[in-house]
């Protein structure tokens, strides 16, 4: 659901004057990208041995929503937005 939000948040901005459009097509491509070096990077750590994976996939499971929340409540200040102070 989160990627969701993204996706049609940029497809959005997008469409505002003074923003390079954003295709759906470059989109999907970068949440694939994204999905395939999440489940690679996963591999190779539960492969090595080093990790406990119970640790590992908490890690993720943390890492994920602290991610998603700071894009969901953060403020984050864009370059194409105009600076009021």
């Amino acid at each position: 659901m989160p990627t969701v939000y993204v996706a049609l948040a940029l497809l959005r901005s997008s469409l505002s004057a003074g923003a390079a459009p954003v295709s759906v097509l470059r989109v999907f491509a970068g949440w694939v990208i994204k999905n395939v070096l999440t489940i690679a990077l996963l591999v190779i750590a539960f492969r090595s041995r080093a990790f406990a994976p119970p640790a590992l996939l908490g890690g993720v499971g943390v890492a994920l929503a602290a991610y998603w929340l700071c894009m969901v409540l953060g403020r984050v200040k864009h370059a194409n937005s105009v600076d009021s102070g």
